[in-house]
């Protein structure tokens, strides 16, 4: 009688911790966003991504996480975060629920995310300055003439990566130097004020600041194309599955075709 009240005691216990790790998994997933009213993103702020001025926002992927919400009537709050790192940090806290752009779909990180449906098509370039009287190197156009470079990196798991594919690629040595707690803008206006000489970061994020540092050079590609998706948790498949049937359907949208030209044709 003893082993079968223990048996029962067992599987009771057993069955009450399951509903309660179901329920909180449940909880913390889109039911409980939707819930709470409130949607967190976090993505790198830069031009392109996310940004703020007078107090207004802006920014392809603060915009299209913006429809998001909107279209499923909840409140977006959008973080900034300078490091891949730390963000996948906090997505691993649950300190938000969408870990956003720029982000390439890359192998080395599907065992600690899920990836959405791709949004556009990005690469990394290499940031340098344009030939001139201070500067009168040749630009450097050949990837085999990256070797023996030093090249900035802000902290972030996927150009690293590339950066080491480039050095077997061209079998020589390549310095790679992360800057830590650097975001694109102040490595880039590292690069224009002559501080670095090479600095390499997405396409599109170095494309946004040709303007405002109209010296730099992102006219080199540093591999081939990739895939850009946001990310989940990979216990949030409500919330994936949200997130995947928005992105094929918002595509298909006149807002997106103006999303591209204002972010990305301009």
């Amino acid at each position: 009688m003893v082993l079968i009240f223990a048996f029962i005691a067992f599987w009771v216990v057993y069955a009450v911790w399951f509903g309660i790790r179901e329920a909180n998994k449940i909880a913390s997933d889109y039911p409980g966003i939707k819930k709470d009213g409130v949607l967190r993103v976090c993505g790198e702020e830069d031009l392109f991504s996310f940004y703020k001025n007078n107090d207004t926002s802006y920014g392809f992927y603060y915009e299209m996480a913006k429809a998001f919400a909107d279209r499923h009537h909840l409140q977006l709050v959008y973080m900034g975060e300078p490091s891949l790192n730390n963000r996948l940090k906090m997505l691993q806290d649950n300190k938000f629920d969408i870990l956003s752009g720029p982000l390439s779909v890359i192998m080395g990180l599907r065992n600690q995310v899920d990836f959405t449906k791709s949004i556009i098509e990005s690469k990394l370039v290499l940031v340098q300055r344009k030939s001139s009287e201070n500067n009168p190197d040749k630009v450097v156009r050949n990837q085999v003439d990256f070797r023996g470079k030093r090249i900035y990196i802000c902290e972030n798991t996927a150009y690293e990566e590339r950066l080491h594919h480039l050095a077997s690629e061209i079998s020589d040595t390549l310095y790679i130097q992360t800057l830590m707690g650097f975001n694109s803008e102040r490595m880039i206006a590292q690069v224009a004020a002559g501080l670095i000489d090479y600095a390499v970061c997405d396409k599109q994020v170095a494309k946004s600041f040709r303007n405002k540092y109209p010296n730099i050079d992102v006219e080199t590609p540093v591999g081939f194309n990739q895939m850009q998706a946001w990310a989940v948790k990979p216990d949030k498949k409500i919330l994936l599955d949200s997130l995947n049937q928005f992105i094929v359907d918002f595509k298909k949208t006149p807002e997106f075709t103006k999303l591209i030209q204002k972010y990305i044709a301009n």
